[in-house]
C-alpha cells in the first residue's frame, strides 16, 4: 500500500480526513462494493454535492479512496482501516460532551437570554468546526448562547456552507495566529489527533496566544488509558499512525499543553466504551 506525501504530511489533507470521518464516508465506502456516485454519497450525508465532489477528489488524489469514473468512487484498502473510525466515535449524541460536564454548564448558566453587547467576547469558538454540528446543537441545548458562538474551519469547508443561526462562520487555519481573543472557550474536536507532537503543540501555542485570563482550551478526543487498553482503540490509533496523527493518554497531553505554555486542569470522560472525553487546559 502506497502513501503518498501529502496523506502523510498535507493539512488540506488531515482536514478533509476529518470531514470524511464526520459525514461518515469512509464507512459507507467500505460497506457497499459497487462504486458511488457523488450525488448517492451526497443523499446518505449531510453535505452537498458541490462540497463532496471536491472532498472525494482530493481524497481520491491522495489515495485514500477510489476513484473509478467521472464524480464516482468506491473504498480502498485506506478507507477500509478508516472505516472504523467513524462507527466508533460518531456512536455518541453530538452533544453528549456536555452532559454532566459541570465547568460548561454552570459558565453556560451565566450567560443572559439578552443578544450579546458589542464589547462582550464570544462564549465558544469551534476550531476546525467543519459543518458546524457542535455549535448548532449548543444552540438548541443553550438557546443564551445565539450570537455567542463562532465556527471556524478551512474556506474549502466553509465557503458553501448556508448560514447558522446564530453563529459567526469564519475561515481560518488552526496553524496561524488565532484572531478570536478572549473566548470563553476554544473547543477542538478530534483535532489533535490528527497530528503528530510538534504540529499538535503549534496548533495549542496558536490557541493559547489568543486566551484570556478566564480562557480554556476544551480538546474533545480520545484519551488512551496508561494500561489495558481494548483492542478497537489500539487499532484506530494506528489507523492514525499511517496518517502522522496519534491517540494520547493523559500524560501525552499533559506534555504536549506544557509545550504550549499550558497545563491539564481537568479530563471530563463522557463515554467510556471509547475513552472518549473532554480535557480542559488552562494557562499555566
Amino acid at each position: 500500500m502506497c502513501l503518498s506525501e501529502g496523506q502523510k504530511y498535507g493539512g488540506i489533507t488531515n482536514a478533509m480526513l476529518r470531514v470524511g470521518q464526520d459525514l461518515g464516508i469512509f464507512g459507507l465506502l467500505s460497506k457497499i462494493e459497487a462504486p458511488m456516485s457523488v450525488v448517492q454519497v451526497a443523499k446518505k450525508t449531510s453535505a452537498t454535492p458541490e462540497l463532496l465532489e471536491r472532498v472525494l477528489r482530493h481524497l481520491a488524489a491522495t489515495n485514500i479512496i477510489k476513484e473509478t469514473g467521472p464524480n464516482e468512487y468506491t473504498a480502498s484498502e485506506v478507507t477500509k482501516m478508516l472505516g472504523v473510525l467513524p462507527v466508533k466515535l460518531a456512536s455518541t449524541r453530538r452533544t453528549e460532551w456536555t452532559e454532566g460536564f459541570t465547568l460548561l454548564n454552570s459558565e453556560a448558566q451565566k450567560i443572559p437570554s439578552t443578544p450579546p453587547t458589542p464589547e462582550e467576547k464570544p462564549f465558544l469558538v469551534d476550531v476546525g468546526g467543519s459543518h458546524g454540528h457542535q455549535c448548532i446543537e449548543l444552540a438548541r441545548k443553550y438557546p443564551n448562547l445565539l450570537g455567542r458562538l463562532i465556527m471556524q474551519d478551512l474556506p474549502m469547508t466553509v465557503d458553501k456552507l448556508p448560514p447558522i443561526e446564530g453563529v459567526k462562520v469564519e475561515a481560518y487555519d488552526f496553524f496561524q495566529k488565532q484572531p478570536i481573543e478572549g473566548a470563553k472557550f476554544y473547543y477542538l474536536r478530534r483535532i489533535i489527533l490528527d497530528w503528530p507532537d510538534d504540529k499538535a503543540a503549534q496548533i495549542l501555542r496558536n490557541t493559547a496566544a489568543a486566551m484570556g485570563a478566564d480562557s480554556r482550551i476544551l480538546i474533545d478526543d480520545v484519551v488512551m488509558p496508561e494500561t489495558g487498553a481494548n483492542w478497537q482503540a489500539t487499532m484506530a490509533d494506528l489507523s492514525m499512525m499511517i496518517l502522522a496523527g496519534r491517540e494520547r493518554t493523559q500524560r501525552q497531553y499533559e506534555k504536549s499543553a506544557k509545550c504550549a505554555g499550558l497545563r491539564v486542569e481537568g479530563v471530563h470522560s463522557y463515554a467510556a466504551s471509547t475513552y472518549t472525553a473532554i480535557v480542559v487546559l488552562v494557562r499555566e
